[in-house]
């Protein structure tokens, strides 16, 4: 990554025809944060939503499908939740992919985050780059990644995986070209992702493919993350159209695009605030953003039938812009906007992928020279043809599903054990065994019919220890199966330590659910003397008090907490 100092060691390359792919370990400054075990508990209501309040300003027939098939929880997966804010030096996994025209770096360690996509005909960096890899708390698995392409599959709110390591695998497809397959399995629906990214002649392609695994509808949630850099001579492009947008207040507005608060928003310096927008009747297949300063233009494309959704996320060029960065990352570090490219009109609502059903499609990334001068429509109209031209080399290639088909398929890089296990269960194949179980549910929680069906035979077979118990009772909880879980969790409650802790907290989560506060703040009063140290456990009790009204006792709670605790 040019921004980037880098110390590293070349691992081994695989030389083809024209691209050439590379395993490097390089040691980058991070902050990092530490993995918080077992930090978010099932729910007792298997979907999230969105604040009614939001619907304000929101058109009839948009709002409809506000909250469908929406998913907004983290579990069963760790969250990274605890940092100091130090920059260290850490060693990541990087995978290169370099022809005559792309070098394009992702991370494995970072869910596959792509890192780095760089123009070597133009000379250029077409994404934001960061001389530090920044996190905050601002994900489903609590710590994110700022820059690059990320990939969401199946829940609102960022990658649920950003923190593992992937696997990776090189292969050749069937069209001849060279590329590096990853993605995941979520156990909680029974699906999985992938992406196949090939670095081609004209374009950088991925090809994304979306399957359920399962028996039931899953959703089918997707979108594509893209950060990009913006500065005064920056102009960002969609399709000319209805566009609703919000600033982090309650209620949306609805205009548009580009005349956004009276101003041209295509032009960077002009975006007065920080702002949400979803181009939610879009009517183009490519969008993107032009350097009038470096004279150039990077077009993204994908088949606005499949992926219908657009989206602008953005600083803008003024005060919260300066803010962000001073809270959240360095002091005069380059400005960005999040470029977003989804399956439905919105974020906040999901279509569902059917028992067994697959979905593919094509995102492809150029760029060309171009000065992106002159008024919005003629623009765009000529923005979009430049970048029509600039990938037509390959435009009906990629987007005929049996040229992506892997001919050889050779390991690069393994997933790390959580990730892996996922797999295992899901989609099956390998059989599980008993210490990679215990592996997993010694500290973390599982979900999923697939995990249900495994432990709950297990279970009659007496193999499970308690660990395994309590994580099936959560994963049954998590699946609305309240009778089965409480079975388990009271024979589990009596027990010492954390196990017995941890059973507590998930009756007290049952018996909250049903508005017996006084029995709740019972069950996590003796939860907390099993494990004085759990915050998570003292922050639900404290809850449980102050529904009833007693503020006191809330605050004597925290008075009483270990040292370890008020510091977090």
């Amino acid at each position: 990554m040019k921004a980037m100092k880098t110390k590293g060691r070349a691992g081994r390359y695989a030389h083809s025809d024209d691209t050439r792919i590379r395993l490097t370990r390089e040691t980058l400054p991070i902050i990092p944060f530490d993995r918080m075990p077992r930090s978010a508990p099932p729910r007792l209501s298997p979907t999230g939503s969105v604040p009614q309040l939001a619907y304000a300003g929101v058109p009839e027939g948009v709002s409809a499908d506000f909250n469908r098939n929406l998913e907004m929880s983290s579990f069963p997966y760790p969250r990274w939740t605890m940092s100091d804010g130090k920059i260290r030096w850490q060693t990541c996994k990087l995978v290169t992919l370099e022809n005559a025209r792309w070098r394009v770096a992702v991370c494995p360690d970072f869910a596959c985050r792509v890192m780095s996509l760089f123009d070597k005909h133009l000379g250029v960096e077409l994404l934001w780059q960061s001389p530090v890899l920044r996190q905050a708390w601002l994900g489903l698995a609590g710590a994110w990644t700022i820059g690059g392409i990320e990939f969401n599959a199946f829940r609102f709110g960022h990658q649920v995986h950003g923190q593992h390591c992937l696997r990776v695998e090189r292969v050749r497809t069937a069209a001849g070209w060279d590329a590096i397959v990853f993605g995941a399995v979520d156990e909680l629906f029974g699906c999985s992702w992938q992406v196949t990214l090939a670095p081609l002649s004209d374009c950088v392609a991925m090809r994304v493919r979306m399957t359920n695994h399962s028996n039931r509808p899953q959703p089918g949630y997707w979108w594509t993350n893209i950060a990009v850099p913006m500065h005064n001579r920056s102009r960002v492009f969609y399709h000319p159209g209805p566009m609703l947008y919000h600033g982090f207040a309650p209620g949306f507005v609805d205009r548009k695009w580009p005349f956004l608060n009276d101003q041209d928003w295509s032009y960077w310096p002009r975006q007065t605030g920080l702002i949400s927008a979803y181009l939610y009747r879009n009517g183009s297949d490519y969008f993107g953003y032009g350097d009038a300063l470096r004279g150039y233009a990077m077009a993204h494309h994908a088949d606005r039938r499949i992926c219908k959704g657009r989206k602008l996320w953005s600083l803008g060029a003024q005060y919260e812009n300066h803010l962000w960065w001073q809270r959240l990352a360095e002091h005069n570090v380059s400005s960005y906007a999040e470029m977003q490219c989804g399956r439905c009109p919105t974020q906040v609502e999901a279509d569902l992928l059917d028992p067994g059903q697959v979905v593919e499609w094509t995102e492809s990334f150029t760029a060309f020279p171009w000065n992106c001068r002159g008024e919005y429509p003629r623009v765009f109209a000529e923005y979009e043809a430049r970048g029509a031209a600039a990938m037509a080399a390959n435009a009906k290639a990629v987007n005929r599903p049996e040229f992506w088909e892997p001919r050889r398929r050779r390991p690069l890089v393994e997933a790390d054990p959580r990730a892996a296990i996922s797999e295992k269960v899901v989609l099956g194949g390998a059989t599980v065994r008993s210490e990679e179980i215990e592996r997993v549910v010694r500290d973390g929680w599982v979900g999923g019919a697939d995990w249900i069906a495994l432990l709950e035979k297990r279970e009659r077979k007496g193999r499970n220890s308690a660990s395994a118990r309590l994580t099936l009772a959560a994963a049954q909880l998590d699946a609305s199966r309240v009778d089965r879980a409480r079975d388990l969790l009271t024979a589990l409650c009596s027990r010492r330590g954390e196990t017995g802790a941890q059973a507590g907290r998930l009756l007290a989560q049952i018996a909250s659910a049903n508005r017996q506060w006084r029995e709740a703040e019972r069950l996590l009063r003796e939860a907390l003397v099993k494990t004085p140290g759990n915050g998570d456990i003292r922050v639900a009790c404290h809850q449980a008090l102050i529904v009833q009204g007693k503020y006191k006792a809330a605050a004597e709670l925290w008075r009483q907490a270990p040292q370890a605790v008020l510091a977090k």
